[in-house]
This record gives C-alpha cells, sequence and structure tokens, in this order.
C-alpha cells in the first residue's frame, strides 16, 4: 500500500490506479495476481519433464509477480508481470474488445500472442538498475519457457526513466499518443513500445 500511495510511483500509473489505494484495492489486485501466478506455477511444474517443444504449450500464465529484496527481510519492491496485451491504444471500443478476445483466445505457446509488460518499484529502489535486469531475466525466461514472441507496453511521454529500461531491454516507441493518458489530473502522452523476437518454436 505505501508503494502505491506514493506520489513517485503513482503519478504515472495513469487514472486507472486509484489515489488513495486503499486495502480493499490491493486485496483485489492481489487476488488475481495469486491466480495467474498459481495458474503459472502449477504449469510449470507438470511440464518439467516435457521437452522444450512441449513445454511452451503448457504454460497458460506468467509465474512470478514479485520482487523482494533478499538481504532486507525479503521487502516487498514491487511488481513485474506479464499478461495478455488488452489494447489500451484502440479508442474504438467494440474494435477493442473483439482484439482482446482474439488474443486471449490464442492457446500457449502461440508465437503471434500480444504480451503485456507492466511493472513498478518502491522508489527507495529506483535508479540502481534493479528493474531493469529484473526486465531482461523475465523476458529471457519467458522467451525460453512459454514461446514469448511480441511484447508491449506503455509509458508516459514524460516518463524518460521507465522509457530508458524498457528501451535498454530491446523495445522500440511504436507510437506516443498525444493526449492519452492522466498525470496528476492533466493530459499527457502515451508511448506505445514493441519488442519483437524473430523466432519462434
Amino acid at each position: 500500500l505505501p508503494i502505491l500511495n506514493d506520489p513517485k510511483v503513482y503519478i504515472w500509473m495513469g487514472a486507472g490506479l486509484p489515489v488513495p489505494h486503499e486495502l480493499y484495492h490491493a486485496q483485489r489486485w492481489l487476488q488475481s495476481v495469486v491466480e495467474n501466478c498459481a495458474t503459472g506455477q502449477k504449469d510449470v511444474e507438470d511440464s518439467r519433464a516435457s521437452d522444450r517443444e512441449q513445454r511452451v504449450t503448457e504454460i497458460r500464465e506468467c509465474p512470478v509477480h514479485t520482487l523482494r529484496d533478499c538481504s532486507s527481510d525479503e521487502l516487498y519492491l514491487g511488481d513485474l508481470g506479464l499478461t495478455r496485451w488488452k489494447f489500451e491504444d484502440i479508442i474504438d471500443k467494440d474494435h477493442r474488445e473483439n482484439l482482446i478476445i482474439e488474443n486471449t483466445n490464442k492457446l500457449p505457446g502461440d508465437p503471434t500472442i500480444i504480451w503485456s509488460l507492466g511493472y513498478y518499484l518502491r522508489p527507495s529502489y529506483h535508479g540502481k538498475g534493479i528493474m531493469k535486469a529484473a526486465i531482461r531475466t523475465l523476458l529471457e525466461w519467458a522467451v525460453e519457457n512459454m514461446n514469448v514472441r511480441h511484447l508491449r507496453a506503455t509509458a508516459m511521454d514524460e516518463n524518460k526513466s521507465s522509457l530508458s529500461t524498457l528501451i535498454s531491454n530491446g523495445f522500440k516507441v511504436e507510437k506516443i499518443l498525444p493526449d492519452f493518458a492522466f498525470k496528476e489530473g492533466n493530459k499527457t502522452g502515451l508511448a506505445v513500445l514493441e519488442l519483437k523476437y524473430s523466432s519462434a518454436v
């Protein structure tokens, strides 16, 4: 709760984040994350005996989300996860819903699935390269074990730190949507970034 109520974090997360972020908001979000991670962890365990070609067709969800500092009583640092892209950049509601359904219905391991990368980090750990390294590690695992080949991410175009973190991990700015996001009640531009890997199983 303290992290998502810190202005150094929430000003960059847009109008979709309730502020103040209350306990019931966190509990609702946590329930969804736990369910997705449990699915991913079970799939990983069930697929350990499989060869890679079979394994990538069995893992449905990213099995991890939490970043912790293991040198400090496992202090919670933030969140990093992969979910299926929700096409937030598409204005037409019906078109967006159709794209979401199509992307959601694709089977695990399908290289045409578009994944969304999202994250936030405790402000006292900013500027240390932690998120850059965490993203690199997660992507390496996801490419190998989930056949992830196409990702998108968003960041306000004023959030130079987040843009730098994504670009350093191979993302490229696909487009800038002017006045598409809200920062402290004011409209601001939203950058949509994309990362594609050429090879696939």
